[in-house]
């Protein structure tokens, strides 16, 4: 089988309101709904247009369904954020307010836990020195007396006692005190040798019981720091500097004396007192404490530094030395930049702060507000001569931490609380604007014209049933008034890119003709078609046609809703639906109108955007190519739409039409002379919109109906199925099976009106055109069989005796021409006994011509 590729067309639904006249095409008028200035421009607006909802659709930001989660988002975000703010700076400050007092109480009971120490101190030493004034025996009693201190001080400051005893201005001195892990009494007399005693069952025992004996005996005790210190504030008590003992690095000593100024001991020459009252202690009982504070608050730390010596006399830390003592026994003293851990980083803060610990006023505390923690310093002074820096250094996260909590829960929350709300605001958003999407996707068909199975969800909101009721009113009104907008402007509006179709046509074009075969006759034709031009029509060369062949200047796009009118080369063919007449006597208006129907649904599809189908008149029906576009090769396409619309055309014939369930109502004749004819030209026409420019309607100006007709009749006659002008001949380029039939008088393109109303001589008005039948394609398709290419071939070479014998007819060998033809015409079987009408005409004009030739030669013998 021979495959044919179809050719383009419009839909049939675009024809409903075209007219034709016999010498112009016309369109049903269009009004515009734009205004004047807006006519010329609408094409230009239409691509901005398109162009500007590209590019929106690129921006989510410009959809209804991001703003709806947008707005939704904000919404949560918004209240999430000022519900916060609301709580926070509602328990923000209660937060910190009550950390500060919990910070305080903490620190407040590190500062009266050493003020009890000090004070229990001061207790014990005044109320022993109060006993020791007029009436004391001093040779007797002392030593019961302090016996019995040492016993009370023990039970009662048993982690800060350790040691009471009584000395003189020139230090001598003597009393109880831990030794060993003994309690021992001790006599330290100047420039004699330190004898203790060891007193056993001291808890239990009224008087030392010990022996005559020391137990322990060391050198000479040369200090007298202890008396001189009484003497700077004689008759008051009065602490020492912190001391340590090379054996206990690990604990620091202070004393605390008081001294007599009056008494049974009288002041001796060089002195300022009697006697004094002194009492050894530890701090070990103000570390336990810093351990136990520091213990209950998580991360903290303590210390306690003694203000003139700069020296670490407690901390948090008891197991470490507070000193360190050589082999030699040199002791040296621990301050904050030695000690190390919290203790020297907390230090460095304090000594970076206050350049001088002095600087700080005394019995005052300053508060040092830190990233990771806040330390509190407090200089403890007493009128004793305590000067003391206790520090307390706590991490920010203790107090502020449940805070911080707090914050980041609600954080937490709000995130949740923010997500569910953007998954319920993405859930509805997305059944909102389903509706809207499924419309703008349908609204995008009906902008590309595809109206056509158009599916609109179901939607619950009232407004969008509403949208989609007029949306689809809307849609059947476009098809209504499609059918009535002329072809010419549907092709316009719908072709998105012509000219990529062009190009993709024309490289289908050149794709065939490489591989078109070249027939025997085609140089033949064009030699008899040159010979006849000047034997017949001496006149053609001055033709129009020839001269306008390649289509005036026009503007389609630009001029496509305004008022123009070009003079373009334009192709047009006619497809004559002979024994239409009949039926229209015979057959049913409605079952006519259902067979016209589906012969348009042919042409249509082969038409498409390749030229523009006007509606039926005098059985004919119009096709014109080049009329509103250019559109190269227009000629050859109009040739090669002949050949496809007839082969087309022919097939529904033979298999739907005659099996049609309204043959079999009505005589099966009427059917069967029913036939398919096309005629075609090309000439040169005036086309475009005339009218206003509130209401115009497109036209072509010319005499190619006119001529067409003329060229119809002659089919008719002549029982030839396609006939072209010699203007077409000339696009043919081998391409299919020619051959010349006939001469005739055709109006010539200086005319554009009906000839019958001219005043012009017929000598002006008419050129003789040769006219010439179109047969079979020469193109050989891959998938045809054997059998069929051998048909084919057979077909090709079908009308070589008849071209020669044009060729001698041409070259007014009229009797070689007669014989060739006579030749042909009994080479020539038709099963059906048909005669080929177009040979026997020719035949009959050889003859007359040869006959003509005698009897002027008899004459001129």
């Amino acid at each position: 089988m021979t495959r044919i590729t179809p050719m383009f067309g419009i839909d049939s639904s675009h024809n409903a309101g075209i007219s034709f006249t016999n010498n112009k095409y016309k369109a049903n008028n269009i009004t515009p709904a734009s205004k004047e200035d807006n006519n010329s421009n609408l094409s230009s607006n239409e691509g901005e247009e398109a162009v500007n909802l590209q590019e929106e659709r690129r921006y989510l930001c410009g959809s209804i369904k991001f703003l709806l989660i947008f707005l939704i988002s904000l919404l949560l975000l918004i209240s999430v954020f000022f519900l916060s703010i609301i709580w926070i700076s509602c328990f923000s400050s209660a937060v910190v307010d009550l950390s500060s007092r919990m910070r305080a109480q903490e620190f407040d009971k590190i500062i009266q836990f050493t003020k009890k120490t000090v004070n229990d101190v001061l207790l014990v030493t005044e109320s022993v020195k109060s006993q020791l004034y007029y009436d004391f025996d001093f040779s007797n009693m002392i030593e019961h007396h302090l016996h019995r201190a040492m016993k009370v001080a023990q039970a009662n400051l048993p982690n800060v006692t350790q040691g009471v005893y009584v000395g003189d201005p020139f230090g001598g001195y003597f009393g109880f005190a831990h030794l060993s892990g003994e309690i021992t009494y001790f006599n330290l007399t100047p420039n004699c040798n330190q004898v203790y005693f060891v007193c056993k069952n001291f808890d239990t025992s009224e008087n030392c019981d010990r022996g005559t004996e020391p137990e322990f005996v060391f050198p000479p005790y040369t200090s007298n720091y202890v008396a001189e210190m009484a003497s700077t504030n004689p008759g008051n008590p009065v602490f020492t500097l912190s001391y340590v003992d090379p054996s206990l690095p690990s604990f620091v000593f202070m004393t605390m004396v008081s001294s007599i100024k009056t008494g049974q001991q009288p002041i001796k020459p060089g002195a300022s007192f009697s006697y004094y009252f002194a009492y050894d202690m530890t701090v070990m009982s103000v570390s336990t404490f810093l351990v136990d504070i520091t213990t209950s608050i998580h991360g903290s730390s303590s210390f306690i530094i003694e203000t003139q010596s700069e020296f670490v006399i407690a901390s948090d830390h008891p197991e470490v030395s507070v000193a360190i003592v050589d082999k030699d026994g040199n002791v040296e003293r621990k301050t904050t930049a030695t000690f190390g851990g919290q203790v020297t980083k907390i230090g460095k803060i304090v000594y970076d702060t206050f350049e001088k610990l002095t600087s700080i006023p005394c019995n005052e505390e300053r508060v040092l507000s830190l990233t990771e923690s806040v330390v509190s310093i407090k200089r403890f002074c007493s009128k004793e001569g305590i000067d003391w820096i206790i520090i307390l250094s706590v991490p920010q996260w203790n107090y502020l931490g449940s805070m911080i909590i707090a914050i980041v829960s609600a954080v937490v929350g709000s995130i949740l609380i923010v997500s569910v709300g953007i998954v319920v605001a993405i859930i509805f958003s997305l059944k909102i604007v389903r509706p809207f999407v499924n419309l703008i996707s349908a609204f995008e068909w009906v902008s590309l014209m595809k109206l056509e199975n158009i599916n609109l969800y179901k939607s619950s909101f009232s407004e969008v049933k509403s949208l989609q009721f007029h949306f689809k009113e809307m849609i059947e009104r476009i098809k209504l008034y499609r059918k009535f907008i002329p072809p010419h402007l549907l092709v316009q509006l719908d072709a998105n890119n012509v000219n990529q179709q062009e190009e993709t046509f024309k490289k289908t074009s050149n794709t065939a003709e490489t591989s078109l075969n070249v027939t025997s006759s085609s140089k033949n034709n064009k030699s008899y078609s040159q010979k006849e031009s000047n034997h017949d029509d001496p006149q053609s060369s001055g033709d129009l046609r020839s001269k306008n062949s390649s289509g005036a200047n026009s503007g389609p796009n630009a001029n496509m809703f305004s008022l123009y009118l070009d003079k373009r080369q334009v192709t047009l063919l006619n497809i004559y639906l002979e024994g239409l007449n009949e039926w229209f006597v015979v057959i049913n208006p409605t079952e006519i109108v259902t067979i016209l129907s589906e012969i348009y649904d042919v042409i249509v599809k082969l038409v498409r955007l390749t030229g523009q189908v006007g509606q039926i008149e005098d059985e004919t029906i119009p096709i014109h190519l080049n009329a509103t576009s250019d559109q190269s090769q227009h000629e050859l396409k109009g040739i090669q739409l002949c050949h496809s619309l007839l082969s087309k055309l022919n097939a529904y014939k033979e298999s739907k039409l005659m099996n049609h369930a309204i043959v079999s109502k009505y005589d099966e004749e009427v059917f069967e002379n029913f036939k398919f004819r096309i005629v075609a030209n090309s000439q040169s026409a005036y086309c475009g919109n005339l009218g206003t420019k509130q209401a115009m309607s497109f036209s072509i100006i010319g005499s190619s109906q006119h001529n067409l007709k003329i060229m119809t009749i002659l089919a008719k006659e002549l029982d030839i199925p396609i006939l072209i002008t010699e203007d077409l001949y000339e696009k043919v380029e081998n391409k299919f099976q020619v051959r010349y039939v006939d001469t005739v008088q055709l109006v010539n393109d200086q005319h554009f009106s009906n000839p019958y109303f001219t005043t012009h001589t017929r000598s002006r008005l008419y050129d003789s055109m040769k006219v010439f039948e179109l047969g079979e394609i020469n193109t050989v398709s891959q998938d045809e069989w054997m059998y069929e290419l051998d048909a084919k071939e057979k077909k090709k070479n079908r009308w070589k005796k008849y071209n020669d014998a044009c060729f001698f007819f041409f070259a007014s060998r009229y009797a070689e021409a007669s014989n060739m033809l006579e030749e042909y015409l009994d080479e020539l079987i038709s099963p059906t006994g048909k005669q080929d009408i177009v040979a026997l005409k020719l035949l009959d004009k050889c003859k007359d011509r040869a006959a003509d030739c005698v009897e002027s030669f008899e004459n001129f013998k």
